[in-house]
């Protein structure tokens, strides 16, 4: 799974180091937490599921699901997410 992009700010983790990331709702929360760990793994989930499917319409339609109920910010940050997904395996396609 690659790094989950967000807003990072300066805060702590377990090793001492300072950092913090704003979750898609706003919230600030250490990088280490569970609402982080869950919030990526939900955008990971929801961008391989949208990427499988065929049909754009469809996709168009899960995505204004996903932004509907999660918000605006949550269905940018996925959008961005499917984009860097879907450009990575055209780079490997066309190596």
């Amino acid at each position: 799974m690659t790094a989950c992009p967000a807003s990072i700010t300066r805060g702590s983790d377990p090793f001492g180091r300072d950092s913090t990331v704003v979750l898609a709702d706003g919230r600030v929360v250490s990088s280490w937490s569970e609402d982080w760990r869950v919030e990526c793994f939900d955008r990971h989930r929801h961008a391989l599921e949208i990427l499988k499917m065929r049909d754009k319409p469809a996709r168009q339609l899960r995505l204004a699901q996903l932004g509907a109920s999660r918000g605006a910010e949550y269905r940018r940050r996925l959008e961005a997410a499917i984009l860097a997904r879907w450009q990575a395996a055209r780079a490997t396609v066309s190596a």
